[in-house]
Formats: C-alpha cells, sequence, structure tokens
C-alpha cells in the first residue's frame, strides 16, 4: 500500500491555525456536555463524513464514518484524542463505553492510513486482522484486508490479532513497529518493520490540538 507524506501543510496553514485550533479543543475538554461531539478541523480535497461531503467545521460523532478520496486527508478532534486520515482511507467511531462521557471508546480503521494520538483512558483501535487496546498513545496504521501495518509512536499498546490467538504488549518510546497478518508468517502473526509513512512533525501538532506535547519532546 503506498501512503503518501501528509497533505497537513495544505491543510491547515499557517501553522498557528493549528495551535489555535489545539487551545479551543482544550478548552472544550472542561464541559464535558461540548467533548460529545468532534470536530474536523483541517480538509484536504474530498472528505465525507456518511457519505456526504464535509467541510471545515463540520460535527463528528460515535458510529460516524469517515472516508477520503484521493489526494484527500482530514484532520478532526474528538475529546481528547485527534486523528490524520490519509488519502484513500475509511474509519469509524465506536460508540462510548457505558456510563462515560468519552466520546468514543475506540475506532475501527476499515481502509488505507491513520495517525492518531489519544489522551489517558481506555480506548481500542480495529484493523482487518489486529485489535489493540491503547492507552496514552500515538499510533500510525495502515490498513489492507489482509494485513495491518502498526507502528507504536509512544506509550503502551496491547496488541493482537483478530482472532487473539497471539497477542504482544509494547511499550514504546520513539517508534516500534510491526505488520500484523492475518496468516502466521514463519511461526507468528507479527513481523517486526521499521517505521515508513509518519512524521513527529505531524505529532507534534496532532498533540497541540489537544493541548498536549508528545512525550519525546519531554526535556
Amino acid at each position: 500500500m503506498k501512503i503518501q507524506r501528509s497533505l497537513l501543510p495544505h491543510v491547515c496553514q499557517p501553522r498557528r491555525n493549528f495551535l489555535a485550533a489545539g487551545a479551543m479543543a482544550g478548552a472544550l475538554l472542561t464541559f464535558p456536555q461540548l467533548a460529545l461531539a468532534g470536530k474536523l478541523l483541517g480538509v484536504a480535497s474530498e472528505v465525507y463524513v456518511n457519505g456526504k461531503r464535509a467541510y471545515r467545521g463540520a460535527t463528528i460523532l460515535p458510529g460516524d464514518v469517515v472516508k477520503t478520496g484521493g489526494l484527500s486527508e482530514a484532520v478532526f478532534v474528538v475529546g481528547e484524542d485527534a486523528f490524520m486520515l490519509r488519502e484513500r482511507s475509511e474509519m469509524r467511531l465506536l460508540g462510548p463505553q457505558s456510563g462515560t462521557t468519552r466520546i468514543a471508546a475506540g475506532l475501527r480503521v476499515i481502509t488505507g492510513g491513520l495517525l492518531s494520538v489519544f489522551g489517558s483512558g481506555e480506548r481500542k483501535l480495529l484493523t482487518s486482522t489486529a485489535t489493540a487496546g491503547i492507552r496514552g498513545t500515538g499510533v500510525y496504521v495502515e490498513v489492507s484486508s489482509d494485513l495491518t501495518y502498526f507502528c507504536t509512536c509512544y506509550g503502551a499498546v496491547d496488541l493482537a490479532d483478530s482472532s487473539d490467538s497471539e497477542t504482544r504488549q509494547i511499550s514504546a518510546i520513539h517508534h516500534e513497529a510491526h505488520m500484523v497478518h492475518a496468516e502466521p508468517q514463519v511461526g507468528s502473526v507479527f513481523e517486526p518493520v521499521t517505521k515508513r509513512n509518519h512524521y513527529d512533525e505531524e505529532l507534534r501538532l496532532l498533540e497541540a490540538l489537544v493541548g498536549r506535547e508528545p512525550p519525546f519532546m519531554a526535556g
């Protein structure tokens, strides 16, 4: 799967717009009733929410499907989490956990690439071949029908194949990547690989949207 480098410079220019949006997103977190809706903050070319063309400022809710066309990208914030959906990609937000005000318990990446940063608390990230439990984490995934590229950019992840027959507990400081295959390759569905198609600058910008910095910037 070929995923281009981020269109972010063309989505939200200048950078101060990104930082201002981040301050606004952080303010919303103090009002749980407002944090129940996510916002599409950046759009490049064709972006769709539930099959309808979407533009900057569109609301994103639990259960919604976000999809991008060719040479397109979507950047959006949902509660304490921020996302950058690559071109020709599709994802669905999962509904909130019972008894919480968090907008989503996680997400399913159906196809394509997604870079995401998450606040505190448990989330689930599902793909065609992998299930991940994530906590305060930055991750990047690329998904096809029989393969998932999964990079734990930082934080803790409980990574399993979709049948839960193999698991890995990953604690990364600065990028640890695996392929997760549908069928074992040389005895395992997991294959260690190198980082690809995502960048620290993108992680810094996404974290800024929710008033944080990546842990690799500490000190």
